[in-house]
């Protein structure tokens, strides 16, 4: 990577974990390669991946299932780190109340196994603590318009 484009990669970075750190200072954030978008309960850290911009459903279930009428407004790189965030802020509590052994299954997806099985991804983002993190997104962003402005514009 050039100099120039590794500069604005930190500046990317260091204002992404500056937004993470305005929505919760106990936060942390941590940009892998490969690793896709998910929240490290022992660390508190939010895992991003630059590289993984997969959708697998998760724009249409904010639309058609959450009935969010905003959600093609923010791109699905905002949503994924939201959701993330939202995970730690509804505290994973509500874990307790998917069937374990289901949930090991739907977390051991792949974006192969479930990009165009409409089914499996309406189960998986209606598992509580999916669905939670997602309404948490949504409230966020509904609350805090100007603030998320500055990060994407």
């Amino acid at each position: 990577m050039n100099i120039q484009m590794d500069k604005a990669l930190k500046k990317i970075q260091n204002n992404i974990a500056n937004f993470i750190k305005s929505i919760d200072e106990e936060l942390s954030i941590s940009f892998n390669n490969g690793e896709g978008y998910y929240f490290e309960t022992e660390t508190n850290t939010v895992n991003v991946d630059l590289t993984d911009l997969e959708d697998c459903g998760f724009m249409r279930h904010l639309k058609e299932i959450h009935k969010c009428s905003f959600a093609y407004d923010y791109p699905l790189f905002i949503w994924s780190i939201l959701h993330e965030i939202g995970h730690y802020e509804t505290e994973w509590e509500l874990l307790e109340d998917d069937d374990e052994a289901e949930l090991r299954f739907w977390l051991s997806l792949t974006d192969e196994n479930c990009r165009d099985n409409i089914e499996i991804q309406n189960k998986y983002y209606g598992l509580t603590a999916e669905w939670e993190a997602t309404e948490w997104a949504i409230q966020w962003i509904k609350e805090n318009k100007d603030e998320l402005k500055k990060l994407v514009i």
